[in-house]
């Protein structure tokens, strides 16, 4: 097709903000009709003048838009990514103390008493029957001896009861007062702040036992009684087999029980009291016991103690030989074997 004036370009035109002008289609050239003989050359005429200039052709119609284009297949879906890992869940915080319970409101007053009813009417009473002839009385007996006793007249017949008089009617029920307005509910309480989380209820329990090697292990005075055998249990508690001692891993409140079977040293030429403390390795007394060995005649002892406080953590406690010379330990019979004595640490 041919334009002119056209600034935008091919059409369509729309949203160019030009004007543009379309012209009708050419119609085909017609044949081309058969070449003439040559004439003479004519004399050359004078120039016409110019004619004027034809009227512009009507614009040509519009013609019809194109179909549509067709739509272009749509992709196919890419795979499902794989799922994210699930996040660690949080913690529960623990359930708070439960709040104060609300003040109990006002009791509403108490609605009026109904009226009393009237009194019914009372019934006639009935006529009394009337009453039944005396018996004749009997004759008397002969004077001398007491006669028997003459039977006793016939009593004379009761008159019959009159018919009882009607009941009056009941009198009307008084009506039952209204009932009060139930009083407002108190506000409800604040929610009490949350309490803070119950300490797990774990055991700590430890034993140590002294299982002496020989009949007569001696432990030098100030020297630590060897612990064999140790058994434990909970996580407040452990054993250091290294050196001979039970450590503190939690500060708490613990109860603490030791026993010691031993005698002073054969062949010392001294006696007097074996005393085994409780002790940490850093010097710190926790508790003492004592036994005198003057009436054993060189036989073993028993040596037992306690003690119960807060033990910080980190503390090693050991059994120390405080009786001022070499001491003896002796095995005696247990439920667990032969031993010559433990210590018992327990969280209170």
């Amino acid at each position: 097709m041919q334009f002119a004036g056209n600034a935008c370009g091919f059409p369509p035109c729309s949203g160019c903000r030009c004007e543009c002008t379309y012209y009708g289609a050419t119609g085909p050239t017609g044949a081309t009709g058969p070449t003439g003989a040559i004439g003479t050359t004519g004399a050359t005429g004078a120039a016409g003048a110019t004619g004027a200039t034809g009227a512009t052709g009507a614009t040509g119609a519009t013609g019809a838009t194109g179909p549509q284009g067709i739509r272009g297949i749509d992709g196919a879906t890419g795979p499902t990514g794989p799922q994210g890992i699930r996040g660690v869940d949080g913690a529960t915080g623990a359930t708070g103390a439960t709040g104060a319970t609300g003040a109990t409101g006002p009791t509403g007053a108490a609605g009026a008493a109904g009226e009393t009813g009237a009194t019914g009417p009372t019934g006639a009473t009935g006529a009394t029957g009337p009453t039944g002839a005396t018996g004749e009385t009997g004759a008397a007996g002969a004077a001398g001896a007491t006669g028997a006793t003459g039977p006793t007249g016939a009593a004379g017949a009761t008159g019959a009861t009159g018919p009882t008089g009607p009941t009056g009617a009941a009198g009307a029920a008084g009506e039952i007062g209204a009932t009060g307005a139930t009083g407002p509910t108190g506000p409800t309480g604040p929610t009490g702040p949350t309490g803070p989380a119950a300490e797990p209820a774990r055991s700590a329990a430890l034993m140590s036992a002294v299982q002496p090697t020989g009949e007569g292990t001696t432990v030098p005075n100030g020297g630590v009684l060897p612990l064999t055998n140790l058994r434990s249990s909970g996580e407040e508690l452990s054993a250091d087999a290294a050196n001979n001692a039970v450590r503190s891993n939690d500060e708490k409140l613990y109860h603490i029980v030791w026993n010691v079977n031993a005698a002073e040293e054969q062949g010392s030429g001294t006696s007097g009291d074996i005393v085994i403390a409780l002790e940490s390795l850093t010097g710190d007394v926790y508790g003492y016991s004592s036994a005198s060995t003057t009436a054993a005649g060189g036989n073993p002892v028993s040596v037992s103690g306690s003690a119960y406080g807060r033990i910080p953590a980190g503390t090693e406690l050991v059994l120390r030989n405080r009786s001022g010379r070499t001491i003896a330990l002796h095995a005696a019979a247990t439920p667990n074997g032969d031993y010559a004595g433990g210590i018992t640490v327990v969280k209170a």
